[in-house]
């Protein structure tokens, strides 16, 4: 996957420098063209996250379950406290600079308050394209070690898991219900700014039930991680291996 992410980068890299040239040269073209761009580098970013913490979550479990070297966690922490801040500042970038060309289109902002940012955002994104694949090589080494480390079918049951080893499993209490209706609160206005800013579409009906439902699910995920904060047990601190004690 490390040689996946890093065609899509090189592509990302195509995309942003055409879009970069474009605006340049005062091309109408660069409006389209720098959204696709900026669209495929947060999808990317984002998928390198995505993709990392699936990956952590099974060498956790792993690790866990079968008793491996807790080495294995400590080099995981470490090429998830570089690699993930990395990837979210390059998506989060990328939306800024879109949100700041779109204003300077419409004349709300001044034309360099896209320009400084969008250059600054351009030579990111390309100087952590090796960064982010020395990174992902690592975790594919991580990732090949626990491999090699689980026992053959026939002796699974033999392995001894580390002491206080427990299958991570979904529990919908409190606080998962008040993560979940905090995703669809800040999820829902969504649909209604793409159809107004980006298709230009006339949907000022939905603003109202937008705003409501909103607020609705804003408000209840609110009341159910407030009311959940007092029984469950602090998060362990240090990235997806936590303290270093699978849990």
């Amino acid at each position: 996957m490390h040689r996946l992410f890093l065609g899509c980068n090189l592509w990302n890299a195509v995309f942003l420098t055409t879009a970069a040239c474009l605006g340049a040269a005062g091309s109408p073209l660069h409006a389209r063209v720098s959204l696709f761009a900026a669209l495929f580098s947060c999808l990317v970013q984002c998928g390198i996250i995505a993709l990392f913490l699936g990956a952590a979550k099974l060498t956790k479990e792993h690790v866990g379950r079968f008793g491996m070297s807790m080495s294995l966690i400590d080099r995981l922490n470490e090429i998830y406290r570089r690699l993930i801040p990395a990837a979210s500042i390059g998506a989060v970038s990328m939306a800024a600079v879109s949100v700041l060309g779109g204003a300077a289109d419409l004349g709300l902002v001044p034309i360099w308050l896209h320009v400084l940012p969008a250059t600054a955002a351009l030579l990111y994104m390309l100087a952590i394209i090796p960064f982010e694949y020395r990174l992902q090589v690592r975790m594919h080494a991580v990732i090949g070690d626990v491999e090699r480390l689980i026992p053959p079918p026939a002796r699974i049951s033999e392995s001894a898991p580390h002491p206080g080893y427990r299958p991570d499993r979904v529990v919908l209490d409190r606080a998962g219900r008040g993560k979940a209706l905090l995703y669809i609160g800040l999820t829902l206005p969504l649909p209604y700014l793409g159809y107004t800013f980006i298709s230009g579409h006339d949907v000022s009906y939905l603003l109202v039930p937008t705003l409501v439902l909103t607020a609705g699910c804003l408000g209840a995920a609110a009341r159910e991680l407030w009311t959940s904060r007092g029984s469950r047990p602090d998060a362990e601190a240090g990235g997806p291996g936590g303290s270093g004690r699978p849990r």
